[in-house]
């Protein structure tokens, strides 16, 4: 970091989304470990500005719900490689 600042970069931490998955009670539940917080501690050592999507998206996801929240992932049948028969995929 000090070497990208040396040269007038800004480094900015940017945890990562959540993942889709849902606990009993409609909770996200952790899936990344202990990596998020790895990520806090060291942009708060480092004075490195740092965008908490892994908190975001929690809010986010659990505002949702199990059935709403599919959307932030494009969940479909096209997107899970089925294609109604006589069609093509696009992507191949």
């Amino acid at each position: 970091m000090n070497r990208s600042r040396e040269k007038g970069a800004i480094p900015v931490f940017i945890t990562p989304t959540r993942r889709r998955s849902f606990d009993d009670s409609g909770r996200i539940t952790l899936t990344h470990g202990d990596y998020p917080a790895a990520m806090r501690k060291v942009a708060d050592s480092l004075e490195i500005p740092l965008i908490d999507l892994h908190q975001v998206t929690k809010i986010l996801y659990e505002a949702w719900g199990i059935e709403t929240s599919k959307k932030a992932f494009g969940q479909s049948q096209r997107s899970r490689g089925l294609v109604p028969a006589g069609e093509s995929q696009v992507y191949q």
